[in-house]
């Protein structure tokens, strides 16, 4: 896992999973797409990318819901962040159909038969990791 921090644009994958979005010409639909891709895994196993594709689709329903928290996203903050106006037009947008969907992507991401979770318990940020899951499920909630 090519990670350099706990927030959730911290990771290889969730950045190739925002730089999709960020292309996307169905901006909804495909936010939708990649939680419903890790809504399969429900009873399964879910391997590390399809958790971090949804783990930044449901981070990025929050943001609709409840705007940008960024020491949740990426500690660098929003200036100069190459996801800046991804997030500011996600934002503007009314993703609260997505909501249940979210959460239950962010519960998935958690579970024992998660490989995020895996490479995250072995690691001495695994309580700064779930932290974050646990924020973004609380502004869900």
């Amino acid at each position: 896992m090519g990670s350099w921090g706990h927030q959730v644009f911290c990771d290889d994958c969730a950045l190739d999973a925002l730089a999709e979005l960020c292309e996307s010409q169905n901006l909804v639909g495909d936010i939708e797409r990649m939680l419903d891709e890790a809504l399969q895994y429900n009873d399964d196993y879910i391997e590390v990318d399809e958790c971090e594709y949804g783990l930044v689709s449901a981070a990025l329903v929050t943001v609709s819901l409840k705007g940008a928290d960024w020491d949740l996203l990426d500690p660098t903050g929003s200036d100069g962040n190459p996801y800046e106006e991804l997030v500011q037009t996600v934002e503007k947008l009314d993703l609260s159909a997505l909501k249940d969907k979210a959460a239950d992507v962010l519960r998935i991401v958690k579970k024992d038969d998660s490989e995020l979770r895996e490479l995250w318990e072995d690691s001495e940020y695994y309580s700064d990791w779930l932290n974050v899951i646990d924020s973004l499920a609380e502004k869900l909630a």
